[in-house]
C-alpha cells in the first residue's frame, strides 16, 4: 500500500488539492478585494519581503532558504535587494516602526 501524502491546501471548487498556481489566483483576488493599488501584485510583495528581510540583517544565505531559492543562489542579491540612491530598505523600516507605535 502506497503512503498518501496528505494536502494543506484544497481547491473544493476544482475537487483538487491546490497547485502554486492556485495560490497565485486566490492572492490577486485577496489583494484586488483588500483596495491595494494596481501595480502591486503577489510578485511585488514577495520582492519587497526578501528586501526588507536583507535590510534586517538577514543573509543571503536565510532569505534564499526562506524563499526557496538555491542557497548559493544570487538571485534575491541581484534583484530583489537593490536600494535606489539612498537606502530605501531603511526608509521603510522605519515607516514600518512609526506605524507600530
Amino acid at each position: 500500500m502506497k503512503h498518501k501524502l496528505q494536502q494543506l491546501w484544497w481547491n473544493f471548487a476544482k475537487k483538487k488539492p491546490v497547485i502554486s498556481n492556485d495560490c497565485s489566483h486566490i492572492l490577486l483576488d485577496i489583494i484586488k478585494k483588500t483596495g491595494i493599488p494596481e501595480p502591486y501584485t503577489s510578485s511585488s510583495i514577495r520582492h519587497a519581503m526578501m528586501t526588507r528581510l536583507r535590510a534586517a540583517g538577514a543573509s543571503q544565505q536565510e532569505v534564499n532558504s526562506f524563499t526557496r531559492h538555491a542557497l548559493n543562489s544570487t538571485v534575491v542579491f541581484i534583484y530583489y535587494n537593490r536600494p535606489i540612491g539612498r537606502n530605501l530598505n531603511k526608509v521603510l523600516i522605519q515607516i514600518n516602526e512609526r506605524h507600530q507605535t
